[in-house]
């Protein structure tokens, strides 16, 4: 699971979950989660991404993997705000770490976000760091800095160009990385085609991965959206597969979140759809049981 915003009740972890690793809090918590969702091997690389992270980061994290697969690659999900005791750890981890590497460049950009001084951090509800989790082989050497992603607020007053730039330059210049200038015309044309009533939730870069590029998550779309959107961008990827996927969902949902990676060249070749719950408000946080068994 990959959250967007944590509830309240998660936002103030108890003082007692501060004190040792993530790893070993989630070595403790291993007996809840049965072998048939989440196989041994996926479970080892889940640890051994967690690095240095410490406990306290569960009262704000997710993670991933496909369920019942030992697959190459899971993620782990930890959301960062600007006053929380995450944000102290990483930047006081920065400030003692070697000048140019993974642990000053991401302590650098923790105190730009709790400053916030910048339009990236002004425009940003919270920061999702999101930790790659994969075989060592699979992993660049000395690819260590997480995906960073932005949890967007209001949208900027300058209108679609002035967010395209928080999203190709500031973010990107924030997290050490040169400015995305061919990937910024890009965005600019995604947001130009978002219907109204749509927006970009997050959007992010992942420092360790190539080709490095921009993922946008575009939030408040209906079935025919998210397809017009794919179309209007020249996706490559199957439309009309999409368009079958989202038809079989029937009724249980009207609104859907669409995934993009944004290139010089345009989208990418994946796209993701979320399918969320109907809750009052359209807060997941909210959701029932009885909310999820029409989709389930």
């Amino acid at each position: 699971m990959i959250v967007d915003e944590m509830p309240a009740a998660a936002a103030a972890p108890s003082s007692a979950s501060g004190s040792g690793s993530l790893a070993a809090l989630l070595a403790c918590l291993r007996p809840l989660f049965p072998p048939a969702l989440a196989p041994a091997e996926s479970w080892r690389r889940l640890l051994g991404g967690c690095g240095a992270l410490p406990a306290l980061v569960a009262g704000y994290m997710g993670f991933e993997f496909r369920l019942g697969q030992a697959a190459d690659r899971a993620d782990l999900c930890a959301a960062l705000y600007p006053d929380g005791p995450l944000a102290a750890h990483l930047a006081a981890r920065g400030r003692s770490a070697e000048p140019g590497s993974p642990d000053a460049l991401l302590g650098s950009f923790v105190r730009d976000f709790t400053a916030r001084e910048a339009e990236w951090a002004q425009r940003a509800r919270l920061v999702l760091l999101e930790y790659d989790v994969a075989r060592p082989h699979a992993r660049p050497a000395g690819a260590t800095l997480p995906g960073i992603f932005l949890t967007l607020g209001a949208p900027p007053r300058g209108g679609a160009g002035d967010l395209a730039g928080v999203i190709a330059a500031g973010l990107p210049a924030a997290a050490g990385l040169p400015p995305l200038a061919a990937e910024r015309r890009a965005v600019e044309k995604v947001l130009a085609a978002l219907p109204p009533g749509a927006g970009v939730l997050n959007a992010g870069v992942f420092p360790a991965r190539h080709p490095r590029g921009l993922r946008l998550v575009a939030a408040g779309l209906d079935a025919s959206g998210v397809v017009d959107l794919l179309k209007s961008q020249s996706w490559t990827g199957p439309a009309d597969e999409v368009a079958a996927l989202l038809a079989d969902a029937g009724g249980a949902r009207t609104r859907y979140g669409l995934s993009v990676d944004v290139t010089a060249a345009g989208l990418g070749p994946r796209a993701g759809v979320e399918l969320r719950a109907r809750a009052a408000g359209d807060d997941w946080t909210t959701t029932t049981r009885r909310d999820w068994e029409p989709l389930v």
